[in-house]
């Protein structure tokens, strides 16, 4: 090959510093939509909640949460040396994911990434899924700088590089058990390409360093067992068609036509891939990358089959965040007119992007502490609250400061994380609702009020049915308790008012209660 002239060179320098502002650019709108999502996301929703009171509880506590210890781990810290200020943390984790995607595609192609930040950055609901303090985007961020770092150690192999990835793959499976299939599917495009090279020590690295990352997993094995009891009625329920839809559902942003940009590049990656495999000398980068994304989306699909939970769209998060740096890392930078076309493409998915994410990062990811601080403030002592669906009752136990007592529907004796256990107990008690329907009773006997939190027969209208089927295993448990209570109240108070129909579009499906109160006794005719 020739070399190139000075206009070429000139034309290079150009092009890569243009294409390094694009990206920060597109870095500064995506900082900027966190930061908006952080000032309107409101008070934690019940997962959070639950990551909160795992943090601060005993290790046993491990037996009813989904993530590993260095996540609880982190919110301990993070606790008692920073504050309360739980959002802030959130806010890091969200960037994190950002920043990883730049530190991986430099250590892969030294150049920007673009593709990740357009499809992936710049996408709301992954922004929303990231920035909430659950594990799902350090997660993320850890797997797209394991598959950075694996790459890095194929293209200079020794001890310094092994020990980063090694490191990466570790501290990836520690945050999320997710990342140990997607793990897995970098350790097998690694070992292509070394197997190719005929690197017998790299390959043995490369198995090394995945070995690592699974035995320290070995010691959560009687964890991960041991929630069967505790989280078993929300297993059994995958289902691909729901899968599917949850993912299309983060694909299609901020239009329906994305979802098939996403597919498109799918497929043009395992095209590419075949074309690499075929030659004598090919692209060992985009071998890599073609692997690592087929292996990644079979281990994946069988991680979520085998766990046998009901299927949230975040739990794609961090098999996106791959797939992303994926596509920066095999997908060719375009030349002369075509690569203006990207670039005018980028920022307008960008403008898009951005307009639609102030409406939908406007969002609330829960409406429970808003009327838990009502109740508070409103309530007599001798007043009574229903939470009424029971899984509401692990956020409204954080915020409820009021002088009266209260109960979920049915009893649980425990609120600080998602006891399936003891739900599934009081399905079994035939006397689960005695107690609860005597102090109502007394209550309103008595000339007090009772506040119910959640929905109430007669006002299901106000309530959109097709959001409705959105929320999850949640709405499929607790049917005939809450039908016990409605009765009851119907029969027995004289007045029920609603304050809150709770119906604001600007707040999570997933947890949005109304606000009823009732006073008054009468006799049933």
């Amino acid at each position: 090959m020739g070399k190139m002239s000075k206009t070429d060179v000139k034309t290079a320098k150009f092009s890569a510093s243009a294409e390094m502002i694009l990206a920060l650019v597109l870095t500064c709108i995506i900082a900027a939509l966190h930061f908006y999502f952080y000032r309107h996301a409101g008070g934690l929703w019940r997962d959070e909640v639950n990551s909160i009171n795992i943090g601060r509880g005993n290790w046993q506590a491990m037996m009813h949460d989904s993530f590993p210890l260095l996540f609880p781990l982190m919110i301990r810290v993070y606790g008692g040396v920073v504050g309360s200020d739980w959002r802030v943390l959130g806010l890091l984790f969200g960037l994190s994911l950002t920043a990883a995607w730049w530190s991986a595609m430099w250590k892969v192609r030294r150049m920007p990434p673009l593709w990740s930040l357009v499809l992936m950055g710049l996408n709301s609901w992954i922004i929303i899924y990231a920035s909430s303090l659950r594990a799902y985007g350090l997660g993320s961020a850890g797997i797209v700088l394991c598959f950075g770092a694996a790459w890095s150690f194929l293209e200079r192999p020794n001890l310094l590089r092994w020990f980063c990835y090694g490191l990466a793959a570790t501290l990836s499976v520690q945050v999320l058990y997710h990342n140990a299939a997607l793990v897995a599917a970098i350790c097998v495009g690694a070992m292509t390409v070394a197997a190719i090279r005929n690197q017998r020590r790299a390959m043995a690295g490369i198995v090394l360093g995945g070995l690592m990352a699974a035995s320290t997993l070995l010691p959560y094995w009687h964890s991960i067992t041991g929630i069967t009891r505790s989280t078993y009625l929300k297993r059994d329920f995958f289902d691909a068609t729901t899968a599917l839809t949850n993912v299309q559902s983060i694909l299609a942003f901020p239009l329906p036509q994305f979802f098939w940009i996403w597919v498109g590049l799918v497929l043009w990656v395992c095209y590419r891939g075949i074309r690499e495999a075929c030659k004598e000398a090919g692209d060992e980068r985009i071998l890599f990358g073609a692997v690592t994304l087929v292996c990644g989306l079979f281990a994946y699909t069988l991680f979520l089959r085998k766990a046998n939970f009901y299927v949230q769209p975040w739990y794609f998060l961090p098999l996106l965040a791959l797939v992303g740096i994926i596509f920066d890392s095999v997908m060719p930078r375009l030349e002369g007119k075509y690569r203006s076309v990207l670039w005018g493409s980028a920022l307008a998915v960008a403008l898009v992007s951005a307009n639609d994410s102030l409406q939908l990062l406007n969002w609330r990811l829960t409406n429970i502490d808003l009327l838990a601080a009502k109740i508070s403030r409103e309530a007599d002592r001798d007043d009574y609250v229903i939470v009424k669906n029971w899984t509401y009752g692990i956020t409204f136990n954080h915020y409820f400061k009021g002088p009266c007592g209260w109960s979920t529907v049915p009893p649980i004796s425990d609120h600080q994380t998602a006891r399936m256990d003891l739900y599934d107990d009081q399905t079994r008690n035939p006397n689960a609702m005695s107690l609860l329907l005597e102090q109502l009773s007394h209550t309103l006997q008595s000339g007090h009020k009772v506040w119910i939190v959640g929905r109430f027969n007669g006002w299901d209208q106000s309530y959109d049915a097709k959001r409705s089927v959105s929320i999850g295993w949640d709405e499929m448990v607790g049917g005939q308790f809450n039908q016990n209570v409605n009765d009851f109240l119907r029969r027995h108070c004289k007045k029920i008012q609603c304050l809150n129909p709770g119906t604001s579009q600007n707040v999570n499906f997933n947890e949005q209660a109304a606000l009823f109160q009732g006073q008054g006794w009468q006799d049933p005719q």
